[in-house]
């Protein structure tokens, strides 16, 4: 049946066919209701989701977005409920500096995270705007798609019987994998938080898996009550409240901001979707004096960037000198994402910028080396574009990131406490010098965008998949009804280490018997023989 049939005519009894036809045709042009929160007060956790968020918006659907970051310049069918706290706030009460947290020891920064993590969560959902979103009986939502460390928002998808999408905005960890079973893989994937290679030793296994036990402890025993705590405290007209482990262990599908090509390969669910890059679109023509510069930059350029959330002028002042004097020496041109006015002994060869169209001049011919904090979205870029790396990995995901690109061979690590005038020109001229960084960049990049799908349209695709299904039950795995020790299989060891052993503790029950009688006579006899 078509709607040319329809609209030339046919038999009659085919008129309640074309009726409902056209009835089908204006219901799948509906758009759904999408509320997506994004609590953590870093623009990588937007940049990550914005790109599916607009593309969502574009094709129909209602978007409510809670997040710190509103859309700028508004976007159509996007309403944003903006979150007023700023991620230096909660450090600063602790009179730390990203700098400093990244020198926090990983044991230290499991129980800190935590706390902070909660801290932005019941900050959020106490938003006055967020309240009247909760108490609204006249909102209704078809989906949730909810941010890394955003749980206590999970009772609205029990209010609104909504599915649950979780995004994260880097690579998978553990815990965060969680929610819809996918396999913990202790013995050859490092936790985000420790400085251990990809190949690791039985010590660095061991010490990875302790790590990821107590990451699960934590959340277990700490994050989960106080998530629970924080959505049953604002959220007090959801009658019926389940608990925040089984509201998020029945999360639709997991959108996860990985490839292969950079990440490492591991089992994933089927309901697990790779959307790396999922940002990034071709170069730019760049703004023009900008272009100049780079264009009459005979020895190439450098891009110095520490990202969006660290203030490169907190930096330590000797740090800060050792940046100075290494690039007054280089021949190349830097461009170095800056967050005051000025600088103090700026040489001639460097540009200032408080913000730069970063993903357009990775794409310029000019660019020889990035100098980077070792972000995931900055990698992503650099590979797309197969541009060099040396990373100065700062806190959070940073470091693991970095250790991966140096074992895929596009980067350099250099610890930042460990630079030195020394330690920094010896990399950058590492970087410059040997060709097999920049080959390498390159071939990467071939392998990073040869996809049968670009990733933001494979998001799309699999978003609006599980509106179409609801909820996509049938790509659940069954991990998740399984208690720890099931999903281990300690229960089917036990089980066989008992059957195997019991003939054995039985013959020598048999045995011991068989052998008593026989002292027993040889004693009884050695006795009268005494008497």
């Amino acid at each position: 049946m078509s709607l040319r049939f329809c609209a030339n005519g046919g038999r009659w009894q085919s008129i309640w066919q074309c009726i409902l036809l056209l009835a089908g045709v204006i219901t799948q042009g509906q758009g759904a209701n999408i509320l997506s929160v994004v609590t953590v007060p870093s623009r990588s956790h937007m940049v990550f989701i914005s790109p599916l968020l607009h593309e969502l918006a574009q094709r129909g659907h209602n978007l409510t977005v809670i997040s710190p970051f509103p859309q700028s310049p508004p976007v159509k069918n996007v309403r944003d409920i903006k979150l007023n706290y700023r991620m230096d706030s909660f450090y600063k009460e602790r009179n730390l500096s990203l700098f400093e947290l990244g020198e926090t020891n990983p044991l230290t920064l499991v129980f800190l995270s935590g706390i902070l993590v909660t801290e932005m969560c019941k900050a959020a959902v106490s938003t006055p705007e967020v309240q009247e979103l909760i108490t609204s009986s006249d909102q209704k939502f078809d989906l949730l798609i909810a941010g890394a460390y955003s749980d206590c928002f999970l009772g609205l998808a029990h209010k609104h019987n909504a599915s649950i999408i979780y995004q994260i905005p880097n690579t998978l960890t553990f815990m965060l994998g969680d929610p819809v079973g996918n396999p913990g893989a202790y013995s050859y994937i490092p936790d985000i938080l420790l400085n251990i290679p990809v190949n690791m030793n039985f010590l660095q296994r061991m010490l990875n898996s302790v790590c990821g036990l107590l990451v699960e402890l934590v959340r277990f025993f700490s994050y989960i009550p106080r998530q629970q705590e924080i959505m049953m405290t604002y959220s007090r007209n959801i009658d019926n409240f389940p608990s925040i482990d089984k509201l998020w262990k029945s999360t639709s599908l997991l959108l996860l901001n990985n490839h292969e090509s950079i990440g490492l390969p591991r089992p994933l669910t089927p309901n697990t979707i790779q959307v790396g890059g999922m940002h990034i679109k071709p170069s730019k023509d760049l703004p023009k004096e900008l272009k100049t510069v780079m264009d009459n930059s005979e020895e190439g350029v450098i891009f110095f960037s520490f990202g969006s959330n660290v203030q490169p002028s907190e930096m330590p002042n000797d740090k800060f000198n050792v940046f100075i004097k290494v690039f007054s020496k280089l021949k190349q041109t830097v461009l170095w994402k800056w967050d005051q006015d000025d600088m103090i002994g700026k040489p001639s060869n460097v540009h200032l910028g408080k913000w730069f169209p970063q993903n357009d001049i990775l794409g310029h011919k000019k660019v020889v080396l990035f100098i980077s904090h070792g972000g995931i979205h900055s990698l992503q870029e650099a590979v797309y574009h197969g541009v060099p790396v040396l990373g100065i990995p700062i806190l959070g995901d940073q470091n693991v990131n970095l250790i991966r690109a140096e074992a895929k061979g596009y980067a350099v690590k250099l610890l930042f406490h460990n630079i030195t005038e020394e330690s920094l020109l010896w990399a950058i001229s590492e970087v410059l010098t040997q060709q097999k960084y920049g080959q390498r960049a390159a071939e990467l990049s071939r392998l990073f965008r040869d996809q049968p799908q670009p990733p933001l349209e494979r998001a799309v695709y699999w978003t609006e998949y599980v509106l179409r299904h609801g909820g996509a039950p049938h790509m659940r795995s069954a991990a998740l009804d399984l208690s720890w020790w099931q999903l281990l299989l300690l229960d089917v060891a036990a089980f066989v280490a008992v059957c195997a052993l019991a003939p054995v503790f039985l013959c020598l029950f048999v045995v011991r018997r068989c052998r008593r009688p026989r002292a027993t006579r040889a004693a009884y006899a050695e006795s009268k023989k005494k008497q």
